[in-house]
């Protein structure tokens, strides 16, 4: 990845110096000599980015690299490569604008992503405390049935029906003869 950061960057750096040897020979005296200079100037550096990004490349497919190089990383630093070796004016012009623009999009894209994931992550907070606030209510109805101890038959059984039974005598803690077992006090809870 930072091969291809620094493929566009230089691209992008010839592109402006490519502008400022065209404005310094649009300011001097139009001699040979002065537009032979120009241009080997820009060539030579045009030639010094190319082997930048060659050496780049070379590196990323030889094997001395811990990891392995994207394949679409390495077609963009071609691309780049190939834009310098053409020097089309048009090319240069919408690689710099439109990767700018580009850029601006996608920024602006991710703002709006980690802006609407926040959000999205709040409300699901917000939902959250409301939801422990219901459960916390002082106010909030008591469920005796599961302060009762452990019944004869364990947890299994429902303890509605169990409390039901009991209260309508059908069965129950106790003996037949138990006079405990029997009385109205054992049946309310």
């Amino acid at each position: 990845m930072p091969g291809v950061v620094l493929s566009a960057c230089l691209v992008k750096l010839f592109y402006r110096y490519s502008l400022l040897l065209k404005q310094e020979q649009i300011k001097t005296v139009k001699d040979e000599c002065t537009n032979t200079k120009i241009i080997s100037k820009e060539n030579s550096f045009a030639a010094e980015c190319m082997l930048i990004i060659a050496s780049m490349i070379h590196l990323a497919t030889s094997q001395l690299l811990p990891h392995q190089v994207n394949p679409d990383h390495l077609d963009r630093m071609w691309i780049c490569l190939k834009i310098l070796a053409d020097r089309r004016p048009e090319v240069l012009e919408a690689f710099e604008h439109t990767s700018r623009g580009c850029l601006t999009e996608m920024l602006a894209y991710q703002e709006s992503e980690r802006k609407n994931n926040a959000k999205a992550r709040n409300q699901g907070l917000i939902e959250h405390q409301k939801q422990l606030a219901e459960l916390n209510r002082a106010d909030a109805p008591i469920k005796f049935s599961l302060l009762t101890g452990q019944t004869e038959f364990g947890d299994t059984v429902d303890r509605f029906d169990l409390t039901l039974s009991q209260a309508l005598g059908a069965g129950g803690k106790g003996s037949a003869g138990d006079a405990y077992a029997t009385s109205k006090l054992s049946k309310v809870r």
